[in-house]
């Protein structure tokens, strides 16, 4: 998730003198990698990949490595999950406000791992 969209969305809705406020903000990201293998769990989005670095010198903080192909997964993929739990908050004209109760949205997709071989010698 790129880490501009790891923000507070806020929106505002009115009728008349009345109004109130929602803001979302995310609080965490979880990878399940999918074939049974170790769910993550961040704080955060995690560092961007960036391609002037070596993929050697590449480090994350929430992100999945995967040591095997997908080769032998349904479909040739493994099937990842990626959560992101929302916490909420309300305000409203008359000062009144107060916690919503937190909210996840998911997405799976699949994800295909090749594995390269070579001869030394």
């Amino acid at each position: 998730m790129p880490h501009a969209q790891w923000r507070p969305l806020a929106k505002t809705a009115s009728a008349g003198a009345v109004w109130a406020r929602v803001t979302a903000t995310p609080k965490q990201l979880t990878i399940e990698p999918g074939a049974g293998l170790p769910t993550v769990s961040c704080g955060g989005p995690g560092t961007a990949y960036d391609a002037a670095r070596a993929a050697s010198a590449q480090r994350t903080d929430c992100s999945y490595t995967y040591l095997r192909s997908s080769k032998g997964q349904p479909h040739g993929a493994y099937q990842m999950t990626v959560t992101v739990i929302w916490g909420g908050s309300w305000v409203g004209s008359g000062g009144a406000g107060g916690g919503l109760p937190d909210v996840s949205r998911s997405t799976t997709f699949g994800v295909r791992v090749a594995e390269g071989q070579g001869l030394y010698g």
